[in-house]
């Protein structure tokens, strides 16, 4: 398993570093959720502290650019992964509770029950 998210991990660092050459935040705010999707279930904090960071880059571009559909799957991403914080977990909790919360509204919003 191992293994193959070390090649995932590559193969979407490769795609971000050509995407990021360009202008479309789409794709790289896309390809940032796929890192945080990666990463998402380290066991390490650097992991975890990567899969964060690229997960609350993602959610920022996804809400410039207006799709909601995107927005609420990388706050799922990012509320798994706050709710998995080490360092402070009541602080994890409260915001992985929030941000699950705002999926949840955007998805209704959107007629996705």
């Amino acid at each position: 398993f191992q293994e193959k998210r070390k090649g995932a991990d590559q193969l979407v660092r490769d795609e971000l570093a050509r995407i990021r050459a360009t202008t479309a935040k789409v794709g790289e705010a896309k390809l940032l959720l796929s890192l945080a999707e990666v990463h998402a279930e380290h066991r390490n904090a650097k992991g975890r502290e990567e899969s964060r960071t690229a997960a609350a880059e993602a959610l920022r571009l996804f809400r410039a650019q207006g799709d909601r559909v995107f927005e609420a799957r990388a706050a799922l991403v990012l509320a798994g992964t706050e709710m998995r914080r080490r360092d402070d977990p009541k602080r994890g909790c409260a915001e992985g509770l929030s941000l699950a919360s705002s999926a949840r509204d955007i998805f209704q919003q959107l007629g996705d029950e």
